[in-house]
């Protein structure tokens, strides 16, 4: 925000009530606390950040009636083709599995099992190695939340949904941030990790950035990231990757809506002023 200034307009939905907010049929107009505006008169494009919610403290009829005065205005926006990025519902129309469907055209990608029961058919219980994520990236009631995981399945109580997938045997975590037609590769080292997911480890000491390491793919690599990119219909988000210590390239997820400043806290790689381009063009 600071680098578009008043090119731009961020409403937050966690200080809702400190905007002014009119929407008719007709028209819409927003007002922030500084008096800085916009409307449906200037207004050219539209981008929806997922915010995490956990900690916000608002009634629940509350907090939905305010959410769908967002997709409202959001939805004006679509309607007229000028958005950027996802839409919040991106992964209620797409999900884990079909982008692991569509990745594994071009990419290896671990044995993944999705529901409950365990029947015969997957031999999920077989397996020695395995590793449960989370499918929505929902909390809990109690604000946990379940990060890749390494069980052992048949402990696991099959009368609940679980996302396994097989355990990859990986030296480097590998993620691609998509901004357009661009996409950037890096790298993060799995030998000093403690844990399985690296988000548990995430640096917080603002000394020390360069945890990710910019990288290239091989021409085959990037051949088949393009394919399937086109074939996924993407052009925002990040794609989440492990290389396996034999080398091989292992496709885990699409992000619709990553985070990605971490990978650039010192913007040695342009990556604010790359998504700033994005978001004005």
């Amino acid at each position: 925000m600071s680098f578009l200034g008043k090119k731009a307009f961020r409403l937050n939905y966690d200080i809702f009530n400190e905007y002014d907010v009119s929407i008719s049929p007709k028209q819409w107009k927003i007002t922030n606390p500084s008096g800085h505006s916009i409307d449906s008169e200037i207004s050219t494009s539209a981008f929806w950040w997922k915010p995490f919610n956990y900690g916000i403290q608002f009634d629940k009829y509350i907090s939905a009636e305010v959410r769908y005065v967002f997709k409202e205005l959001y939805a004006w926006h679509l309607r007229r083709g000028i958005t950027k990025g996802n839409p919040p519902d991106y992964h209620n129309k797409f999900g884990k599995i079909y982008f692991l469907d569509i990745a594994s055209r071009y990419f290896a990608i671990p044995e993944s099992f999705v529901g409950w029961g365990f029947g015969d058919k997957f031999k999920i219980s077989k397996r020695p190695n395995s590793v449960a994520k989370s499918l929505a990236s929902e909390p809990t009631s109690d604000d946990k939340a379940l990060y890749t995981t390494e069980v052992d399945v048949q402990k696991l109580d099959p009368n609940y949904p679980w996302f396994i997938q097989d355990k990859v045997d990986a030296s480097h975590d590998i993620t691609v941030f998509v901004c357009g037609e661009k996409k950037f590769c890096f790298e993060k080292s799995r030998e000093m990790l403690k844990s399985i997911d690296w988000r548990l480890e995430i640096n917080t000491d603002t000394t020390l950035f360069d945890e990710w390491t910019r990288v290239d793919f091989s021409v085959d690599e990037q051949n088949a990231l393009n394919k399937f990119c086109i074939d996924a219909k993407i052009n925002w988000g990040r794609i989440d990757f492990m290389r396996s210590k034999t080398g091989q390239l292992f496709f885990l997820e699409f992000n619709a809506n990553g985070q990605w400043v971490f990978l650039d806290y010192e913007r040695k790689h342009r990556l604010v002023e790359e998504v700033c381009e994005y978001l004005l063009d």
